[in-house]
């Protein structure tokens, strides 16, 4: 039978204090605590004794270590009852003495010893009890309570059956998640290590990310649950679909240090504002018999994937169609003469973290130097939206640039020589040439 340590660290602090005792509490960490069930390390200072609460796989102890002053004869009765607590659980009892009085400090090795401080970079292996379990990361840490006690013997026991998740900075203040998506939480957890808190702008756009994905999760439940995953309704499910994935993405994106710091960077709050047009006719193709209004509050979020989905399918089609214009018309693909290979703004003289950087700034460079009006505005969109594109719009923009690096001609000019031309010609052909499209794409 699995012991509660929990339960028993909870009766620990109640013999302790039954016995007249004030008590310091610490967590497995060593951090100051004020909740006795989360508690594995108490501090007597009266009497100098230092009482820790041991528990992995192995095997469970209570460590009873008195100091040099310590009454031993005044201390009996609370130590017989310590034994006995040990004793019903079935686990093991010790006491020793130490030459010299103890203070707190002298047991913060014990938390590096049994692995269970923070570690500096990724969260730490999940750890606990049998209701509770952490997670932690230097500053900051994870608190996992389970509404079933684990199983250690079943492989992710410890992300199961959650009830709560609290999130806690390195000052022991501790803030209650709002849902309980982990990934989410762990996103939140990482935050506060680098020094946010739940209530700045990263913060909030984390809460939201959660609660919009708790929508759209409990839509698409619904919506396949009813069978309501028809011909005029699949789009629907799998752009909602999507956009979990996506948010999924995100969570632990902004878990990871390196994840975490290029998010944070590059972060601009692009959500539009939650949709109302289109929320009657999706109540309408979502309708069983009678409306399920615990989901209403999906629709809204719904509606704005609706109105995504339709954003994205005209911006294919439009790209598609300047496509085919540029391939199949008969005027000549031309350069501006004014497009200087030695200009510091050409990304060819330039660095980029990614494929996708490149892509981007050669489509806005080239913007300014192509002569077609229409064409021109549409690598001037590329270069804005690129970040964007999902795989079919990166291969379409790359199709479009492939074939302005293929027949692109410098426009004919009285003032620009035939050694100048061929120049510029030969790096556009020279800078794209670099660029494979299956590297892109990755």
């Amino acid at each position: 039978m699995a012991v509660n340590i929990d339960s028993v660290s909870t009766q620990l602090f109640k013999i302790i204090k039954g016995n007249g005792y004030a008590v310091q509490l610490f967590t497995a960490e060593g951090k100051s605590s004020v909740d006795p069930e989360e508690a594995r390390r108490y501090y007597i200072g009266d009497e100098k004794i230092m009482i820790n609460l041991e528990s992995n796989e192995e095997h469970d102890e209570i460590k009873v270590n008195l100091g040099k002053s310590t009454n031993l004869k005044a201390i009996r009765p609370m130590l017989d009852s310590i034994r006995s607590l040990a004793t019903r659980n079935i686990i093991e009892y010790t006491l020793k003495t130490f030459g010299k009085d103890i203070e707190p400090k002298d047991f913060a090795f014990l938390a590096k010893k049994e692995g269970t401080m923070e570690v500096k970079e990724g969260f730490s292996k999940a750890y606990g009890s049998t209701k509770s379990s952490y997670q932690t990361l230097e500053n900051a840490r994870l608190i996992i309570k389970h509404r079933k006690n684990v199983d250690e013997e079943v492989r992710g026991s410890r992300s199961r059956n959650i009830h709560s998740l609290f999130i806690e900075n390195n000052e022991g203040e501790r803030f209650k998640f709002p849902n309980n998506n982990l990934p989410a939480a762990r996103a939140m957890t990482r935050h506060v290590k680098e020094g946010g808190t739940p209530f700045d702008i990263i913060g909030e756009h984390i809460i939201a990310l959660s609660e919009e994905f708790a929508e759209l999760q409990k839509f698409r439940n619904y919506a396949k649950k009813n069978s309501l995953v028809s011909e005029d309704t699949a789009d629907v499910i799998e752009g909602v679909s999507s956009r979990l994935d996506n948010i999924k993405k995100e969570f632990k994106s902004l878990s990871g240090t390196k994840g975490y710091t290029k998010y944070v960077e590059n972060f601009e709050d692009k959500r539009s504002a939650l949709e109302e047009d289109g929320v009657d006719t999706l109540r309408d193709q979502f309708t069983v018999r009678k409306f399920d209004e615990n989901v209403a509050d999906a629709l809204p979020h719904v509606a704005r994937v609706v109105k995504e989905i339709k954003v994205k399918e005209s911006r294919e089609t439009r790209l598609k169609d300047i496509i085919n214009k540029v391939i199949n018309s008969k005027d000549k693909l031309e350069l501006r003469k004014e497009l200087d290979p030695n200009d510091p703004d050409n990304p060819e003289n330039l660095r980029f973290s990614n494929n996708v950087a490149k892509m981007s700034a050669f489509s806005g460079y080239l913007s300014k130097y192509v002569t077609d009006d229409e064409l021109s505005n549409m690598l001037a969109q590329l270069s804005d939206d690129m970040h964007d594109f999902d795989k079919k719009q990166k291969e379409l923009s790359i199709k479009l640039l492939t074939f302005i690096k293929n027949n692109a001609n410098v426009k004919e000019s009285k003032n620009v020589s035939v050694g100048t031309e061929e120049a510029v010609v030969e790096n556009i052909v020279e800078s794209f040439s670099k660029f494979d499209p299956e590297d892109f794409l990755l």
